[in-house]
């Protein structure tokens, strides 16, 4: 076995899936973000899939794949680490003629 190989598969032991709700959820019309992430806490990283959803007229979820993200330290008494996601998404905008 070649070492990146083996750099490659010590990186992946450990890893979990993380499945979750963040934002108002029960305040009427809050964005509401699920998240479904792998954490790969040696790398510090995490990887996976966003859905937006939002409970107001003409809103569509927005679902957001291959969303990236780094575990950073704070240092700050019980709050201990956070986690910065990235991704990106299509939207698309009807024509007015």
């Amino acid at each position: 076995m070649s070492t990146t190989a083996e750099k490659k598969s010590s990186r992946l032991i450990g890893a979990y899936l993380v499945n979750g709700t963040m934002g108002n959820v029960g305040t009427p019309g809050a964005p509401i973000m699920h998240f479904s992430l792998v954490v790969v806490p040696s790398a510090n990283t995490v990887s996976g899939t966003v859905e937006i959803t939002q409970a107001i007229a003409h809103s569509g979820d927005i679902i957001i794949k291959n969303v990236k993200g780094v575990i950073r330290s704070t240092g700050y008494g019980n709050i201990t680490k956070v986690v910065s996601l990235e991704g990106q998404y299509v939207q698309s905008v009807p024509r007015q003629l």
